[in-house]
């Protein structure tokens, strides 16, 4: 299980972003594996991936394991204003502080949903055409899963978001049903519709709009 303590790496814009390494008896003999989750994921949700790897009997698999929050989601904070512009670039660049403050060499790279954008957005930093940066490592795998490499236009598929949040804080009810079109996109009608998934969506829901466990 993960440890409900971690390390925080604090930016230079005064956010937080919370993580954990697994593993890291293996740190000398293997390759380390950065885990980049998709959007509302947190470290939590990478459990049972990061710990069959972190704790594999093969050496072959044996492998340390970066799990991470995005900021403003989980554990990770926004900057004290609470203003800032959240981008798959901003993500990225916080990846990149991350990754240097860790100082690993050479790492593979495993992106999910949004954090697969992440990732490519992250290995194309140095090709920005006006904030190009060097990569202080070299990733010498890159694991891309139910991600997308090109902005996707077709209607039918996608996260729902609802952009018309109130300038308020808002209710627990409020937030579940703003977060519930979102959630829905991202699992077969089919699975929604059969009853007996009921009790497992309400708990992907209710962890999704309380930050984690």
């Amino acid at each position: 299980m993960l440890n409900t303590t971690h390390s925080v790496l604090d930016l230079p814009d005064g956010a937080k972003i919370a993580y954990e390494i697994l593993g890291t008896q293996h740190l000398s003999s293997c390759q380390p594996l950065v885990l980049i989750g998709g959007m509302s994921s947190r470290r939590t949700d990478w459990e049972r991936l990061a710990n069959s790897l972190s704790h594999a009997s093969l050496s072959l698999w044996n492998s340390e394991a970066l799990v991470f929050t995005e900021q403003g989601m989980g554990d990770s904070k926004l900057t004290p204003e609470k203003d800032e512009r959240i981008t798959i670039e901003s993500l990225a660049r916080d990846l990149l502080a991350l990754l240097a403050h860790l100082q690993w060499k050479d790492l593979s790279l495993c992106g999910f949903s949004m954090g697969g954008v992440i990732t490519q957005q992250l290995l194309f930093l140095p090709y920005h055409p006006t904030r190009p940066v060097n990569l202080p490592f070299r990733a010498t795998h890159v694991l891309l899963a139910g991600t997308l490499c090109s902005t996707l236009k077709d209607p039918r598929y996608g996260l729902r978001i609802n952009r018309n949040v109130p300038d308020r804080q808002l209710t627990l009810d409020e937030k579940r049903e703003m977060a519930r079109g979102t959630l829905e996109s991202t699992f077969d009608p089919a699975w929604l519709a059969n009853p007996m998934n009921f009790k497992r969506f309400q708990w992907w829901l209710e962890r999704m709009i309380s930050g984690g466990r």
